[in-house]
């Protein structure tokens, strides 16, 4: 089950330690989905959890 930021009331410290405010632009793929179908600039064909993407955020931030 993923939760939302907003379910949880505040960004766990252990999490904030490591990514700080960008904590707060996580939200579940349903959410996104919303945000990109509601503009109705994209079709969206799919929105989905990304298995061990905190792997590709600290490549990321590493690079």
């Amino acid at each position: 089950m993923t939760r939302e930021l907003r379910d949880l009331g505040a960004v766990p410290p252990h999490i904030r330690r490591a990514v700080g405010r960008e904590a707060i632009a996580w939200h579940t793929p349903d959410r996104w989905r919303f945000q990109w179908e509601v503009t109705e600039l994209v079709r969206v064909t799919s929105a989905r959890l990304q298995r061990d993407a905190w792997r590709d955020w600290l490549l990321w931030s590493r690079a």
